[in-house]
């Protein structure tokens, strides 16, 4: 699941509003922070580094999903949200 929030109030509350947020499952990645409101535009930024995403699957699971990726997508056509890069030896 992926999750993008915004809390314009108290620092402090925020941090309590969140807090379920990340005992509901494991956070692979947690960018959570004060921001000023001109970075707005980056909640919505994925990541470009695979690695939070590479986490998610066991070690045989990603490799298999990566040459799944080379066959079907070899361009990375589809490579918003969470990215798999193909495999470069599929």
């Amino acid at each position: 699941m992926s999750l993008r929030l915004s809390y314009l109030g108290p620092q402090d509350t925020g941090k309590a509003l969140i807090a379920p947020l990340r005992r509901a499952a494991p956070v692979l990645m947690d960018t959570v922070s004060e921001k000023p409101l001109t970075a707005f535009g980056s909640l919505s930024m994925d990541p470009s580094d695979p690695a939070p995403d590479r986490k998610a699957y066991a070690p045989d699971v990603y490799d298999r999903l990566r040459c799944v990726k080379a066959l079907n997508d070899p361009d990375n056509t589809f490579r918003i949200n969470h990215n798999i890069p193909a495999h470069k030896n599929a």
